[in-house]
């Protein structure tokens, strides 16, 4: 190799250990999922969930909203799973007690589509609106896309307080479904 290439590949390789790009400490990726849900289970009806739609533009990577229509990715907090298979699996779990779909059999199956899946910093409120039908059963017609809009207020900006406050609006999605299913089909006892 050139004496004269020598010197600048030497202060290359210098300029690049020294500004610690190679020995930079990685940063650990937090993950966070939904709370563990209360039961609230319907005796004698058997629920089935159908892949739920996700219409809210959000992914796994948490995002913020910090100025009107900015919003803000995190590359370090993210969701355990997509948005709306995280409503999906809480929903499972809350209203029939496990996360293994029941045997088919006489069962009401719902559809779902997450609208709404927001973090709004400057407003410190997390915004869930979800959009729901029941099939089957033996009401006719079935229930069509009711709309459960929850906006949580966060007490503390922190990952945490999100996960937090979208169980809340989880939560009364399912209750908004339970009373839909209480209110407009028969119960086999």
């Amino acid at each position: 190799m050139k004496k004269s290439l020598i010197l600048p590949l030497m202060a290359m390789t210098a300029a690049v250990l020294l500004t610690g790009c190679f020995f930079a400490a990685p940063q650990d990726i937090t993950y966070y999922d939904l709370n563990i849900p209360s039961a609230m289970s319907v005796p004698g009806i058997q629920l089935t969930f159908q892949d739920f739609e996700n219409f809210s533009g959000a992914g796994i990577r948490m995002r913020y909203r910090v100025d009107g229509n900015q919003q803000i990715p995190d590359n370090l907090n993210k969701w355990a799973n997509s948005p709306e298979e995280m409503i999906r699996l809480y929903l499972l779990s809350a209203l029939t007690g496990s996360t293994a779909e029941l045997k088919p059999g006489r069962e009401l199956s719902i559809r779902g589509r997450l609208e709404i899946f927001d973090l709004n910093l400057i407003g410190r409120e997390a915004i869930l609106q979800f959009a729901y039908a029941i099939d089957g059963g033996n009401y006719k017609p079935p229930v069509e896309w009711q709309i459960v809009r929850a906006v949580v207020p966060l007490n503390e900006i922190s990952p945490a307080e999100f996960a937090r406050a979208f169980s809340e609006g989880a939560n009364q999605a399912a209750g908004a479904i339970r009373n839909d299913i209480l209110n407009h089909y028969q119960v086999r006892k």
